[in-house]
């Protein structure tokens, strides 16, 4: 009897330590690669740095999830948050200079 006690206790101490300690929510950004997606997790309310990419012809002007843009470092709002890379054409957003 006291051997099934223990063993009881025994489980009981092993499913404790096996429960997540974390009580805060995790957001993850999901960036949408041409390759691959990539995902960037931090705490709900912490702030996190978005990668900044290139591409020939056009300025990168942030990621969008088709609604707001998210560039730099951005305060993780949402438990899961999908984002595209943005551009502009290059001759947009900077007018043609002429030397004669």
């Amino acid at each position: 009897m006291k051997f099934k006690l223990l063993m009881l206790i025994a489980s009981f101490l092993l499913l404790l330590s096996c429960q997540n300690e974390v009580d805060e929510d995790i957001g993850v950004f999901i960036l949408e690669y041409p390759n691959e997606d990539i995902e960037i997790k931090g705490s709900i309310g912490d702030k996190v740095v978005l990668p900044q990419l290139s591409k020939d012809d056009y300025v990168f002007i942030g990621w969008t999830d088709g609604e707001d843009y998210y560039a730099g470092l951005t305060e993780v709002l949402e438990t899961e948050v999908t984002l595209s890379p943005a551009y502009e054409p290059i001759e947009s957003v900077f007018s043609k200079v002429e030397v004669s």
